[in-house]
């Protein structure tokens, strides 16, 4: 068996795998360690470096758009406001030419300037009367206002005064331009 087993190890050759590069190159000097020591540190800086800009790049992106989706909100507030007041200018614009417009007709006729002042002391502030006439005892009047509940305070307003036997609605209109109504009405003066 001795013998069996020397044969088997001639058999089996010692397996070594194999080197491609050569003995001579594996060893470097310490000149060429320190600089492939340096440039693998430098590339690691630089990469630290990139990373930290691109995190501050996204940092501020965020903010700018942060900032930006603010300044939007608060655009679209002030042009609320500013509609707003476009429209309460409007509205004194109208009041001021009604004002004007009653106190020529009470300037002209006297008698007539009693049944008006109703008008003036009695027509809430959120409708204006664009138009008026007045026959005998019936006080024509052609009015807007913003809402519909506007035209029930002006009923309740002139049914209160005990000087208003009663009041006919003869047309109203919804206008989409302007999102008001309008209203022709016949006011019967006791």
């Amino acid at each position: 068996m001795e013998l069996n087993n020397k044969y088997q190890e001639n058999l089996a050759p010692e397996r070594k795998s194999p080197n491609l590069i050569d003995e001579g190159s594996k060893v470097y000097s310490p000149q060429k360690l320190q600089a492939l020591k340096t440039a693998t540190v430098v590339n690691q800086l630089i990469l630290l470096v990139t990373e930290l800009l691109l995190i501050l790049l996204i940092a501020f992106n965020l903010k700018l758009s942060n900032d930006v989706s603010r300044l939007d909100f608060k655009l679209l507030s002030l042009k609320k406001d500013l509609t707003e007041v476009v429209d309460v200018e409007e509205r004194a614009v109208a009041l001021q030419d009604s004002v004007t417009i009653f106190n020529q007709i009470k300037a002209a006729n006297p008698k007539i300037s009693e049944k008006l002042k109703l008008i003036y002391d009695y027509t809430p502030g959120e409708v204006v009367v664009d138009s008026l006439s007045l026959e005998g005892n019936t006080l024509g009047l052609g009015l807007s206002a913003g809402r519909g509940t506007d035209f029930a305070k002006f009923v309740v307003s002139y049914l209160n005064t005990k000087k208003v036997a009663q009041i006919n609605l003869n047309g109203a209109h919804f206008k989409p331009t302007t999102n008001s109504y309008d209203f022709d009405v016949e006011v019967l003066i006791l």
